[in-house]
């Protein structure tokens, strides 16, 4: 990644490798993150955000929370099962438009 740092340059990546202080740390080098993350990645819900897991429980399809800290975003959609993406990039969020994709409408 070396070369690519300072850059001014998005890194997109899987909720494998989607870890909080790698996206500390490429922010830091003027390098931005994006990607899905896993619910139980360490550091995520700290303690003062407890509400926060209450608030993901009674989510309905479609609907979206955000939860900013610093330049870190996380955002929580409910599909049919629940979705997190992290973010250093900067997000708007006030769009609230969702386009729900179908296999079963792609298919024809």
């Amino acid at each position: 990644m070396k070369p690519f740092l300072n850059k001014g340059h998005t890194i997109v990546m899987d909720n494998y490798n989607s870890f909080i202080d790698l996206f500390k740390q490429l922010k830091s080098q003027g390098t931005l993150a994006c990607g899905t993350v896993r619910s139980n990645r360490r550091g995520l819900y700290q303690r003062r955000l407890r509400i926060q897991k209450q608030m993901v429980k009674a989510l309905k399809r479609g609907g979206v929370l955000y939860l900013q800290h610093g330049t870190m975003t996380c955002v929580t959609w409910q599909d049919k099962k629940t979705i997190l993406m992290l973010t250093t990039a900067p997000v708007d969020s006030t769009a609230n438009v969702i386009v729900e994709w179908s296999q079963k409408q792609n298919n024809k």
